[in-house]
């Protein structure tokens, strides 16, 4: 099916030729790529006004992670579960209104990024998505402002960080060009929800400095965001190094237990199953979808394992034993 046909679907609420798509995707290959990539594209546009933890942006790159442990065969009960968790969201409507009124009536004077996150520090959301427009539209309709305003947010490390990277990688699946102003809407959609603090100074501690106490502390929202910005800290991006100076802030201040401890189990499949582990993986995110629960609730759930999972695959066999002994604490027990 052509790529435009989901998503013209899902803004009619045509269900039936959603499903269409769906069972296109079972195929796998490319029509299952094109499938997930409006998945995450939808999810994107969804105008969400809850926290950002649980934007439909987060639940969907998770769920697709999860999904590529088997391409050649995907989970249908998870390539199902990516079209109810979007099923009753309302999506922005205005995304195109001021880059269509921008170019009508010209870029004017230059602008420059500067200009756009001045607009934001200061709380001046209409301004500021007007500069969004205008850099966006000089830039040649590059991705620069997706990065610009993803630095932005990591200012809040604390509340973004999970979105910024699930929604960047949700971007980079297909960067696709024509898809740029809607995921830089997105990032506007969460900034102006909540004032930015001002950039901090970069601090000496990484990630893998940390790891150890966040995994001892039972926080599963602290294992989501701090999976999210290490893996953004080892990332390939322009704007690595502010990314990294907002990340080693938050890492410096969070108000940690080091003294905890961890009942770790050597005979996990984790470390010792490495070919089959992507299909467990498959099965225990099944069965999170197949629980009588509300879909926010599975959907952090799902979240949660995906964030341990991409901790238990860092280059350190000590965190994959920890990252084991959680999952299996919180989903196998």
């Amino acid at each position: 099916m052509n790529r435009s046909v989901f998503r013209d679907a899902f803004s009619k609420g045509d269900q039936d030729t959603c499903l269409k798509s769906l069972e296109s995707g079972l195929s796998g290959d490319d029509t299952l790529v094109q499938y997930l990539n409006d998945l995450l594209f939808t999810a994107a546009c969804v105008d969400w006004k809850k926290k950002p933890c649980d934007h439909p942006a987060i639940v969907m790159n998770s769920l697709k992670n999860m999904i590529g442990e088997n391409r050649e065969t995907p989970s249908k009960i998870l390539l199902k579960f990516g079209l109810e968790i979007l099923a009753s969201q309302p999506l922005r409507k205005d995304d195109d209104a001021v880059l269509n009124e921008t170019t009508r009536s010209g870029i004017g004077l230059a602008v420059f990024v500067g200009d756009l996150e001045d607009a934001l520090q200061e709380c001046k959301w209409n301004e500021a998505k007007l500069f969004a427009a205008k850099t966006f539209l000089a830039s040649d309709r590059s991705r620069a402002v997706i990065d610009a305003l993803a630095d932005l947010a990591l200012q809040n490390t604390n509340r973004n960080g999970a979105f910024v990277f699930h929604l960047l990688r949700s971007f980079h699946f297909q960067e696709l060009k024509e898809d740029i102003w809607n995921y830089v809407c997105s990032l506007l959609n969460i900034i102006e929800q909540h004032r930015l603090p001002e950039p901090h100074e970069s601090k000496t501690v990484e990630p893998h400095n940390i790891y150890k106490t966040i995994l001892i502390n039972n926080q599963s929202d602290l294992w989501v965001t701090f999976s999210s910005v290490w893996r953004l800290w080892i990332g390939e991006n322009v704007r690595l190094k502010s990314y990294q100076r907002e990340i080693s802030h938050w890492l410096s201040v969070l108000d940690l237990d080091a003294n905890g401890s961890l009942d770790l189990n050597q005979d996990h499949w984790l470390l010792k199953d490495h070919k089959e582990s992507g299909n467990r993986f498959i099965a225990l995110a099944e069965s999170i979808v197949k629980q009588d629960k509300p879909s926010l609730d599975r959907g952090r759930d799902l979240v949660i394992l995906e964030s341990l999972r991409a901790l238990a695959r860092m280059d350190s066999n000590e965190c994959t034993t920890m990252a084991a002994a959680r999952l299996e604490q919180r989903f196998e027990s």
